[in-house]
């Protein structure tokens, strides 16, 4: 999954480093993906970055199957509770 996303151009990079050797790698890493956050000089912040943005994926993920399991539970049709 991780290649056809690299293929596609639908990566974000998350870059740490000084920030001229971010820079000077800029336009590769932009070609590798749809947008590169420079995190500082400190590679555990880029753990950080990506680690709260996984989080973010996942609560939304356990957000949507609660919703679904709440309207089924009441025969409530999903497309009447906006989902």
């Amino acid at each position: 999954m991780a290649a056809l996303r690299q293929r596609t151009g639908k990566l974000w990079i998350v870059a740490t480093g000084p920030a001229a050797a971010i820079e000077r790698c800029r336009p590769l890493l932009d070609a590798m993906g749809q947008g590169t956050v420079a995190a500082g000089e400190e590679p555990a912040r880029a753990n950080v970055i990506k680690l709260a943005g996984n989080f973010l994926i996942v609560a939304a993920i356990e957000a949507l199957g609660e919703a679904f399991a709440l309207t089924a539970a009441d025969d409530v049709a999903a497309a009447d509770a906006g989902l």
